[in-house]
């Protein structure tokens, strides 16, 4: 489906506009520092 506004994507310092967008999640893809308290890790 389509977003009804136009939405903005920066990942990796190349900023992608559009409505619609793809995304694939990957165990293990990204390497991320959170907080020792952050509620992603519950």
């Amino acid at each position: 489906s389509h977003a009804p506004h136009e939405i903005t994507f920066n990942l990796d310092g190349e900023p992608l506009s559009g409505q619609e967008f793809h995304i694939e999640v990957l165990p293990g893809a990204l390497r991320c520092r959170l907080p020792p308290d952050c509620p992603l890790l519950r």
